[in-house]
């Protein structure tokens, strides 16, 4: 899935709700080092393919599917994404690739 770093995170919670118990248990994580137990919130199907980083580097943040995370402890199924038409949805307003192989893995399609 290719999760945000906690560094990632931090660049808005270092100050944005910084207070709150979960934001500190997220600041301990960047601090040490260690890896986030990442607890999912959305499920897709095998033949899928979805990954952050590459949301991320093409200009998606984090609120889109999210919600407004900075002012939250715990994210949770935002964007209903069960049907296929909220992705290429997404991808016909931003202008993102909307071929079958930019989100089905071709190797999983039997």
């Amino acid at each position: 899935m290719g999760f945000p770093t906690t560094a990632k995170c931090m660049s808005c919670h270092r100050t944005i709700a910084s207070d709150k118990q979960e934001i500190r248990k997220l600041g301990s994580f960047a601090a040490s080092g260690e890896a986030i137990r990442w607890v999912r919130v959305y499920r897709l199907p095998d033949f899928v393919f979805f990954d952050h980083r590459f949301h991320l580097q093409n200009g998606a943040d984090c609120e889109t599917c999210h919600g407004p995370v900075a002012l939250r402890d715990v994210l949770w199924n935002e964007t209903k994404i069960t049907k296929m038409a909220t992705c290429q949805g997404c991808h016909a307003k931003t202008d993102a690739n909307n071929r079958c192989d930019a989100c089905h893995n071709p190797r999983s399609v039997r």
